[in-house]
């Protein structure tokens, strides 16, 4: 019981992002983007193994520290990265 919830859950989850790269894609992105080609595709298959390869192991980090604190690290650590994106190309 408890792995067809964990495999439903991942199924929805898939799923909404799925939809919204797909609707990206509809609002414009690839124009936006300069796309050309298969750009589109090979862009959606490096997004998608490196998903698959990280999963797994964010999962391992999860068991061991609690989510609160997981969350809370990868959202700052988000954020110091943007922020030091802007500055290198402001500068």
């Amino acid at each position: 019981m408890r792995r067809s919830h964990g495999l439903h859950t991942t199924l929805i989850a898939r799923s909404k992002t799925d939809g919204s790269i797909g609707n990206a894609r509809l609002a414009g992105m690839e124009k936006d983007l300069h796309m050309k080609g298969h750009d589109y595709n090979t862009s959606l298959t490096i997004f998608f193994i490196s998903y698959a390869l990280a999963e797994p192991f964010t999962n391992l980090l999860l068991k061991r520290i609690t989510p609160r604190v997981f969350f809370t690290s990868v959202v700052l650590l988000w954020g110091i990265n943007r922020v030091q994106g802007r500055f290198e190309t402001c500068s």
